[in-house]
């Protein structure tokens, strides 16, 4: 019953109705932002203070080979005064806290006015989050669908870089089983938000998949060298110092900030957990999640669910996740719609994952992303399962 309730509910046309109606009203919010001066500049014509604020200033350092700067709070908070001290509102000034290998993606938006910096910057890593979902679901609906959520509008907003995580994420595990050097060199360039990294070593080891190792490997070689010939080895220094300068308890590089962590360390955090409960809760699923990740990847199981697997896992281990990285859910999700597609969908399955949809629109309010990935996790499993039970049966 609830299976033939979803195959009325959920095709192409309806979805794409569906998804052009909540289209529609992203547009006009983002539109009465201009017009309201609410977003990109405020009341006063400055620079609203967004983040892309800092990622254009340090492009604007890194085009002339400055790295120092960007590691320099007081000189980089200073650098920012002349833009958004009339709209920052007493919030503290941004801090580059990524490794200077972001500095080679984002230098040529130094060479830009803002604005055109902006717009090349959501334009291009767009692109290619869309195309990496494509590529995992080649059906044009996906194109409408993968602009929906609500992380997909935050990460706009902000100018931040969750479409290029989503993008990165996505190629690399859609071309693991075909193209392992090619993952592989996408997982090296990851390396620019280390911390969703953390899961891959331990089950590419385990799963044996040198072949996307050595391309990892190699590119985090060549992205090194690269960072050190431009910026040289103070680049490293100042990062490192960076990271020192992390607050363990809130993983702010400001203790005046506070933000909600969508990580199982945030919903410790978010609960008033003490230091100690918020990094052994953070520990144990991070242990649990790993190691059901590596049985899953050395099942005799589809691809498109051993890729889901490791999206999942990612995601989850990470200690640190903002709103605007949940972006990257819909890898995971699409690799179960291409198994629904591929296999025929589960009844419930689809209704579950509209809930979970919906369940990101809370986001602002508190840390559903564990919850959704737990959930993500449940319908891998019951998927899992059935392909073994297949075939043991055959």
């Amino acid at each position: 019953m609830n299976g033939r309730m979803e195959d009325r509910l959920f095709v192409p046309g309806r979805l794409a109705g569906y998804g052009a109606a909540l289209l529609a009203m992203y547009v006009v919010i983002f539109a009465g932002g201009i017009w309201g001066r609410s977003w990109l500049f405020d009341a006063n014509g400055a620079l609203a203070f967004l983040d892309f604020v800092w990622i254009w200033l340090a492009a604007t350092f890194a085009l002339v080979g400055d790295a120092t700067t960007v590691y320099d709070h007081v000189a980089f908070a200073a650098a920012q005064v002349p833009y958004v001290e009339l709209s920052r509102k007493g919030f503290p000034y941004y801090h580059f806290v990524y490794p200077p290998t972001l500095l080679l993606f984002i230098a040529p938006l130094g060479l830009l006015p803002y604005v055109a910096a902006f717009t090349i910057w959501m334009l291009s890593t767009a692109l290619l989050y869309l195309y990496a979902i494509y590529r995992i679901v080649p059906r044009a609906v996906v194109f409408l669908l993968a602009l929906l959520p609500l992380p997909f509008a935050q990460n706009l907003f902000l100018g931040q870089t969750g479409f290029l995580l989503a993008g990165l994420l996505g190629l690399a595990l859609g071309l693991m089983a075909r193209r392992p050097y090619l993952a592989g060199m996408c997982l090296g360039l990851l390396t620019y938000k280390p911390q969703f990294g953390l899961i891959f070593p331990i089950v590419l080891l385990v799963t044996w998949q040198w072949r996307v190792i050595v391309g990892a490997a190699v590119t985090v070689a060549m992205l090194f060298f690269a960072v050190s010939a431009f910026y040289g080895m103070a680049a490293w220094d100042g990062y490192l110092r960076t990271l020192r300068g992390t607050n363990v308890g809130t993983f702010m590089s400001d203790e005046n900030l506070n933000a909600i962590i969508q990580t199982a360390f945030g919903v410790m955090h978010w609960a008033g957990a003490s230091l100690g409960t918020k990094w052994t809760v953070y520990v144990v699923v991070s242990l649990l999640t790993t190691t059901l990740v590596c049985v899953i990847c050395r099942r005799p199981v589809s691809d498109s669910l051993k890729a889901a697997a490791l999206g999942i896992g990612a995601l989850t281990v990470t200690p640190y996740m903002l709103a605007y990285d949940l972006t990257a859910l819909a890898v995971p999700v699409a690799f179960l719609t291409q198994e629904g597609l591929a296999s025929g969908f589960l009844p419930g399955e689809r209704f579950t994952l509209v809930g979970c949809f919906l369940a990101v629109f809370l986001m602002p309010l508190m840390p559903v992303g564990p919850l959704i990935l737990a959930i993500l996790m449940i319908l891998l499993l019951r998927r899992v399962f059935r392909q073994e039970s297949e075939r043991s049966t055959v």
